[in-house]
C-alpha cells in the first residue's frame, strides 16, 4: 500500500528570534495524532521534534533551539515534516 502524501500548507518564510522559542501555526485544527519535526537537511539524521499544542500550533521550545542561538547555522532553509494520522486510525500506512 502507497502512503499519502499531502501537503498543509506551504511554509515560505518562518521568521523567529534566535535562542527563543518557535511557534508556528498549521492554520487550522486536526484531529488524530499529529507529529513534526525539522532538519537541516532532509537526509540529516539529526532533527528537532516539535510539541503539537491543541492540534494546530508547533512549539519548539527555547531549550531545543539553544544550540543553535550561537553560530549562523540557524539561517538559511530548514525542512519542515507535519505528520498527520486521523482520529480513531492506528494503521501508520494512513499517515497524511
Amino acid at each position: 500500500m502507497r502512503q499519502q502524501i499531502s501537503t498543509l500548507r506551504n511554509l515560505r518564510t518562518v521568521k523567529a528570534l534566535r535562542g527563543q522559542s518557535l511557534t508556528i501555526d498549521l492554520g487550522k485544527t486536526f484531529t488524530g495524532t499529529i507529529s513534526a519535526w525539522l532538519k537541516r537537511d532532509p537526509t540529516d539524521s539529526t532533527y528537532r521534534s516539535f510539541t503539537v499544542v491543541d492540534g494546530r500550533f508547533l512549539f519548539l521550545s527555547k531549550e531545543k533551539t539553544q544550540d543553535y542561538s550561537s553560530t549562523d547555522l540557524v539561517e538559511g532553509k530548514w525542512y519542515f515534516d507535519v505528520r498527520h494520522l486521523p482520529a480513531g486510525q492506528t494503521d501508520p500506512n494512513l499517515e497524511e
